[in-house]
């Protein structure tokens, strides 16, 4: 391991093979007894260097090849670039659920929601917070592993501030490859086995599943937190969980760093760890990333936006925080929506020290503060639906009409997508007079939901994931009983956590239809 602007050997650093650790010496040299299922051989990334990445930009903190044969010495060398400037400071993108299945859909990410991420990071990623990490939190593919490499390219050579900006990825439940799980003529004896073999295309493009590095009073740590059970002619089955190999190697990685009470960890994985504690090995997880000062957990998998505090306790005395970010391929490329009717988008997170500092849900297409849609309580939403065998102009198989519940009727309702239980403040505010709003614990989005059933018919439509209740609805009655006939109001909502900067966005226009919802379509004006 050498740095490469002197030469010079760099001492200290991990290097792991996905099961075991060892560190490099005095004179950078490692020597590591590799495991008989090894395939990739990758250090963790000190803070004060770049994360290394070849002439596309691709990350390269990783070496794959035939490591199986412990018998048979293998050498890779490692050379790293110091960073120009090391802070303490830096931003965090992540972008979950993409969901490329073809030519299409990588037209509409490349053309649309990528060029929103860098455009936003080039503006977002400045002064003190220039050094910026991006993780695509898994389901980058929807199980079309033709496309794998067509996205890869379409990630190649971008820059964000005039720099080489890389993209690191994490696997999600529709990146393993039911093809190489269904050729398998091995003996499965457990999920092990079945992941190890359908992880394969994966890894050959992007790299290990689970890796770590350094940046900032940062550790970053991604993993697999999924299991393959089975599989279809093209996806597979899993279950949530973390095997105990991964565990050990979890433990082994978590040891290394230096100090974890005075520094901040943060763990991508696609499933949510929230609601799933009590699958194989996720409490233990918890467990293992407590004893930093702050905890981070940045997910994806369920297409909808929460931000929820598990009970374990870090060693700062905060709960362990969990970031579930919506899909970015709003409704798999056909709306501006993610499925429970947030708009697409991702997740940017600012950290100062061992703290998080700042936290925005970016919507693609509409500006930073796009954060709030309101509703009228007396509104209500026509939604119909057309057999796709029928022609132009033909009755609708289906009809119907959503409206709010009768004890919302003449009530001003926010929707804040990003809000959680304890961090933020909603207010009514008129002719410069606020009052508190009250939070709704379990609402669903009729306005949403009748779009969906609108576009993707009633039987998907129907599903429960469409029409989830939520908890980021605020609501107020309109003191003349109808919102529609209120003048010089807003909904101003605060995100103030703590040790946090505090954030304000407000909102003075009723969402009475579908504008901005469906692909491509630009927001109004004034949101």
């Amino acid at each position: 391991m050498t740095d490469a602007l002197t030469g010079k050997p760099i001492q200290g650093v991990p290097v792991t093979d996905g099961y075991t650790y060892t560190v490099t010496d005095y004179s950078g040299r490692y020597a590591l007894q590799g495991n008989s299922n090894a395939r990739s051989v990758y250090i963790t990334v000190p803070a004060e260097y770049e994360i290394p990445t070849d002439g596309n930009n691709h990350p390269a903190y990783y070496k794959n090849g035939n490591f199986g044969d412990t018998s048979q010495k293998h050498i890779n060398d490692f050379q790293l670039t110091p960073r120009s400037s090391v802070s303490d400071k830096f931003t965090l993108a992540v972008a979950a659920d993409i969901h490329v299945s073809n030519d299409s859909d990588l037209s509409k990410f490349s053309g649309r929601s990528l060029p929103d991420m860098i455009s936003t990071l080039d503006s977002y990623c400045t002064g003190d917070y220039s050094d910026c990490i991006t993780i695509l939190a898994g389901d980058q593919m929807t199980d079309n592993m033709s496309m794998m490499q067509p996205f890869k390219n379409a990630l190649a050579g971008k820059t964000v501030g005039g720099r080489r900006h890389t993209f690191l990825h994490c696997i999600g439940n529709h990146d393993f490859d039911a093809q190489y799980f269904n050729s398998y003529t091995g003996s499965f004896s457990d999920n092990i086995a079945r992941t190890y073999v359908a992880e394969k295309t994966f890894v050959d493009n992007f790299g290990p599943t689970d890796y770590s590095l350094n940046i900032g009073k940062a550790h970053i740590v991604v993993m697999n937190n999924m299991k393959v059970t089975g599989a279809g002619s093209s996806s597979v089955d899993i279950t949530y969980a973390v095997s105990t190999p991964q565990l050990d190697w979890l433990k082994a990685d978590l040891d290394l760093v230096e100090n974890p009470q005075d520094k901040v960890v943060i763990l991508c994985v696609h499933a949510p760890i929230v609601g799933n504690e009590g699958s194989i090995n996720f409490k233990n997880v918890l467990q293992q990333l407590s004893r930093f000062n702050e905890v981070h957990i940045v997910s994806g998998h369920k297409h909808s936006i929460r931000n929820i505090k598990h009970d374990a306790t870090c060693a700062g005395g905060s709960k362990v925080y969990e970031h579930n970010l919506q899909m970015m391929g709003g409704m798999w490329w056909n709306t501006n929506l993610s499925v429970d009717g947030s708009p697409a988008g991702y997740g940017l997170m600012k950290f100062n020290g061992k703290q998080l500092y700042e936290s925005v849900n970016k919507t693609v297409g509409a500006d930073m503060d796009h954060q709030i849609r309101v509703y009228n309580g007396s509104g209500s939403y026509y939604a119909s639906y057309f057999s796709w065998t029928q022609g132009a102009g033909k009755n609708p198989v289906h009809t119907e009409t959503y409206k709010w519940e009768d004890s919302l009727k003449g009530k001003f309702i926010a929707r804040v997508w990003n809000a959680d239980d304890d961090n933020w403040t909603v207010e009514f505010v008129q002719n410069g007079k606020s009052t508190p709003m009250t939070r709704l614990d379990a609402q669903q989005d009729h306005c949403t939901f009748a779009f969906s059933y609108l576009f993707h018919d009633r039987v998907n439509g129907g599903n429960n994931e469409y029409y989830s209740k939520l908890k980021n609805f605020w609501v107020i009655d309109a003191p003349s009983g109808n919102p529609a006939n209120e003048t010089d109001w807003k909904i101003v909502a605060t995100h103030r956590p703590s040790a946090s900067r505090t954030l304000v966005y407000e909102r003075n226009v009723l969402q009475t239809d579908f504008s901005g919802f469906a692909y491509g379509a630009s927001f109004p004006a004034n949101n």
